[in-house]
């Protein structure tokens, strides 16, 4: 009977997690219903809109049919909007053709009208994710009322942001995976798009804090600087899981992956190094190992302030995806970014006296290995710390027991599954950091 009983309570709390999962897809699909799916059956309840359909073809429509509907359909009104698609229409015609000085003088504003018309939308991309429900509702208000085209499109485009987003991510990664000689190339593009990875928390921190619709539905969109980092460890999740499914999941194919991930953190820190020192130079100093550490002790805090910004921008990312509050997601984002500057700290600081003492060369390797690897170990406990003061329901912990529970474990299996994974990941995070250090 206990047995039963415990069978069934793991299933309600699977039940439940599953509930909280659809949760936020849920509020997607409210929030697209009620921003987007009123323009839809007011377009539908449209006295013309059984003779559009009729007519409307989607495979031969484009902006240029729209603007000839709708020149015929204004042409003979006082509508501002008929005025100014018409006047814009006869300038741009009359400038291509060589019509008269006044024409021409106005030619380029003209044109700009017209091309505004034609490009109101945002992102090309994104408007290549409209369903054909969507393409035929935006085609009748263009065909019938451009402004009410404008809004719907207005409405759709965070939705659309997202899908292109998504679609953005996986071209990305197949260009990853493509060649050796693409995967190099995106591995090293990734490194420059490291540096401007923490731009992302700054942007997050504003959205929370003027209430950002797309953001607290979780909805993505490329063009935002967050995009930055997640396209950072898209690339290299990607390289990660093409080196194990290269060698295997067993000790050679994790040994290579963990030898990627030093070596892309080790050149990350050059990178980084590199950047920073360039604007104040080396320092001084009786050689050259001197001047180093001098220019690295110069540049320390800058270099930190970076990571820690990389960090927090990840963090709050990860945070929100998970379902936590985006103003809740700033506190984890800040903590993980104070967590990373202090630990941090202990790996350069060790660098910079290593460099100015004159002691074995394997001895000093030891040392910075074992220093960054702690950091990293540091860093990995203190932000699962953070995530569970701040928003214990959705830490990372939390997060994966639920996934477990959905497949059908005990809720005792999955939270313990879940922390293994969690002390694995600290471990493994310890380990690079030590190959990095010793690099």
């Amino acid at each position: 009977e206990v047995e039963k009983t415990e069978a069934k309570a793991a299933e309600t709390l699977a039940q439940i997690e599953k509930a909280k999962d659809l949760r936020q897809k849920a509020l997607q699909d409210h929030a697209y219903n009620a921003n987007v799916e009123k323009f839809t059956k007011e377009a539908k309840a449209a006295s013309d809109f059984e003779d559009f359909e009729k007519s409307y073809d989607p495979e031969t429509y484009s902006w240029e049919d729209a603007v000839s509907e709708a020149l015929r359909k204004y042409g003979t009104e006082q509508s501002s909007t008929a005025n100014n698609l018409i006047s814009a229409l006869l300038d741009a015609t009359g400038a291509m053709t060589g019509g008269d000085e006044a024409k021409s003088a106005n030619a380029e504003h003209a044109a700009a009208q017209l091309e505004q018309f034609k490009n109101f939308y945002f992102d090309e991309t994104a408007r290549s994710t409209l369903t054909d429900e969507e393409k035929k509702i935006l085609a009748y208000y263009e065909s019938t009322n451009p402004e009410k085209a404008k809004e719907f499109y207005k409405a759709l485009e965070p939705f659309l942001h997202d899908r292109s987003y998504h679609i953005e991510q996986q071209k990305i990664a197949e260009k990853a995976s493509e060649s050796f000689l693409s995967g190099l190339a995106t591995n090293a593009a990734s490194v420059v798009m490291n540096l401007g990875s923490g731009l992302g928390y700054i942007e997050q921190v504003a959205k929370a804090i003027t209430g950002d619709k797309a953001q607290e539905l979780g909805l993505k969109n490329r063009g935002n600087l967050t995009t930055i980092g997640e396209t950072v460890d898209t690339i290299r999740g990607t390289t990660s899981q093409n080196i194990l499914n290269m060698l295997g999941d067993g000790f050679w194919g994790n040994t290579a992956n963990f030898g990627y991930q030093a070596l892309m953190s080790t050149v990350d820190n050059f990178a980084l190094s590199a950047l920073t020192m360039s604007l104040g130079g080396l320092g001084k100093g009786a050689n050259a190992a001197e001047k180093l550490a001098n220019g690295l002790k110069r540049a320390e805090n800058i270099n930190l302030a970076i990571m820690g910004s990389q960090a927090a921008s990840r963090a709050m990312s990860a945070a929100i995806e998970r379902g936590t509050d985006p103003m809740r997601a700033v506190f984890v984002g800040f903590g993980a970014g104070a967590t990373e500057f202090l630990t941090e700290k202990i790996g350069l600081d060790n660098l910079i006296s290593s460099l100015t003492k004159s002691e074995n060369a394997f001895i000093t390797i030891l040392k910075q290995a074992a220093a960054e690897g702690g950091e990293e170990v540091l860093s990995s406990v203190g932000n699962t710390v953070i995530e569970y003061m701040v928003d214990p329901e959705h830490t990372t912990i939390i997060t994966r027991a639920r996934e477990l529970l959905l497949e059908g474990e005990s809720f005792e299996e999955a939270m313990s599954q879940a922390l293994s994974e969690n002390l694995q990941e600290t471990v493994e995070s310890g380990i690079v950091g030590a190959m990095s250090g010793g690099m």
